[in-house]
């Protein structure tokens, strides 16, 4: 299993930030890898609440499974996911105030990639370079859209 983790500060208080991740819908906003999201609930407020992820990887739409594991409102939000048979993954974002009225979002993610074709297709993707990547782009992308929100 790989681990990946990253941080970001953001000039937006800890509810914007919260709005953003709780509202699964809003994953295309800021998300370039992300398509759309299916059967969503309205926000993410308990555990086994689940949603579906449409993206592209290398030109090859995936469709990820995801169940909420831990939510603590306004701070943790934990979810699992898996692609295809064989490829799981574990996704815990959670929220750190900053003093002066911002908010650090921090994300870690473990994944484990299988053998066979996604394997190959994972692999060829540089699968860990390009998870690390992702995981900067949203936590990026999660920063201007909260951002926007708030010089609005």
């Amino acid at each position: 299993m790989s681990t990946i983790e990253r941080s970001v500060d953001i000039a937006a208080p800890s509810a914007v930030v919260w709005d953003l991740l709780e509202n699964v819908r809003r994953l295309p906003e800021y998300s370039e890898s992300t398509d759309e999201v299916r059967d969503a609930p309205e926000r993410l407020t308990e555990v086994g609440q689940e949603y579906t992820q449409v993206g592209r990887l290398l030109g090859v739409k995936l469709t990820s499974h995801w169940r909420v594991t831990a939510i603590e409102p306004g701070r943790l939000l934990a979810n699992e996911g898996s692609v295809k048979a064989g490829v799981r993954y574990t996704l815990k974002q959670w929220l750190e105030p900053l003093p002066d009225g911002g908010t650090r979002l921090w994300i870690a993610m473990d994944y484990t990639v299988p053998g066979g074709w996604l394997g190959r297709l994972a692999a060829r993707a540089g699968a860990e370079s390009r998870a690390g990547r992702e995981a900067q782009a949203v936590l990026d992308g999660i920063k201007a859209t909260a951002e926007a929100s708030v010089t609005r």
